[in-house]
């Protein structure tokens, strides 16, 4: 009787492992997701981008061109009318 067991159990038993090996494998192998993440790769453009002010005033002059790169800060206060300046300068103090 077991000599007749044998050889299914040896190959259940093999198939376990092939799986847990491959599932391994799997798990190893860079750029593999674990399950429930997302791997891309690629260029993300944005197509649509709202701006709203910090502060409320007219601009005075327009300092860079559609298409110009900026960086955060490079502006600061320039372009807000002066009267915009006073009352944020008089909210401060």
């Amino acid at each position: 009787m077991l000599t007749k067991r044998l050889p299914i159990v040896l190959f259940v038993g093999a198939v376990l492992v092939a799986a847990a090996a491959g599932y391994a494998y799997f798990l190893a192998t860079p750029g593999s997701s674990a399950p429930g993440e997302l791997s891309a790769s690629g260029t993300i453009e944005a197509t649509h981008v709202l701006i709203a002010p910090e502060l409320a005033g007219k601009v005075a002059e327009v300092l860079v061109k559609e298409g110009d790169a900026v960086h955060p800060l490079q502006f600061g206060p320039f372009g807000v009318e002066q009267d915009v300046h006073r009352q944020v300068a008089g909210q401060v103090a």
